[in-house]
């Protein structure tokens, strides 16, 4: 317990270090209002600056949309969060739709909120192996269909869709299998793609589901290169 409080610690300070000496002096905003801004964004999956903007009004802090706009910018461009667009070809839609939110470092999650949301976690390891392993013509997005039926992420060269993976931590709960795959299957379709992958805890499997190769794997074997 002792080694985890110390851990926390660390990260609790590192994350201030980050918001103090980068994002805050980049902005030029108030320390607190970034540090506010940070921990809207820990508890949060998406990020939009209009619900941000709600959520400090009701704090009584007086910020404008542009600068949570530049928040969201410089904390992107110090590693402390990734914002990753939904995929589409309108810009407007791009900019419009809610950007998934993601740590730099997934141990701010507990440091901060103290919590630990496994399924949140898993994604946001999955997220950083996958921009590490980028190339330069490679970005990464998230797909929502208009029936709300989401792929967490799909990597693409240009208008190219080159993979697309789903990030499922419990995926023996029924209900939540038909869901993830469900999504990755709509993916593929969407793209005339063959084959998706699904990231799970422990279950890891190859199967043919509507006419669609879906390769099960557990994160640490993916992470290991599996």
């Amino acid at each position: 317990v002792m080694a985890g409080c110390l851990i926390d610690e660390k990260q609790n300070s590192y994350f201030k270090d980050i918001i103090g000496l980068d994002v805050s002096e980049i902005s030029k905003e108030n320390i607190s209002i970034v540090e506010a801004f940070g921990k809207y964004i820990i508890e949060s999956s998406y990020f939009s600056a209009s619900k941000c903007l709600n959520y400090f009004k009701t704090l009584g802090y007086k910020i404008g949309k542009q600068s949570i706009l530049d928040l969201e910018k410089y904390a992107h461009l110090s590693y402390l969060f990734f914002f990753i667009q939904i995929f589409s070809r309108s810009i407007k839609d791009r900019n419009q739709y809610p950007r998934k939110a993601y740590l730099g470092d997934s141990g701010f999650m507990n440091a901060i909120s103290g919590k630990r949301d496994m399924g949140r976690l898993y994604e946001n390891a999955v997220l950083l192996k996958l921009k590490r392993e980028l190339n330069q013509n490679q970005e990464i997005n998230y797909w929502k269909n208009s029936e709300g039926i989401e792929c967490d992420f799909i990597i693409r060269e240009g208008l190219s869709i080159r993979k697309i993976i789903q990030v499922v931590y419990q995926i023996q709960n029924e209900k939540t299998r038909q869901r993830e795959v469900k999504g990755i299957v709509s993916c593929a379709k969407e793209f005339n793609l063959k084959e998706g992958l699904i990231i799970t805890k422990d279950y890891e499997s190859e199967e043919k589901i509507e006419n669609k190769k879906i390769k099960f794997i557990p994160l640490w074997k993916w992470l290991l290169g599996g």
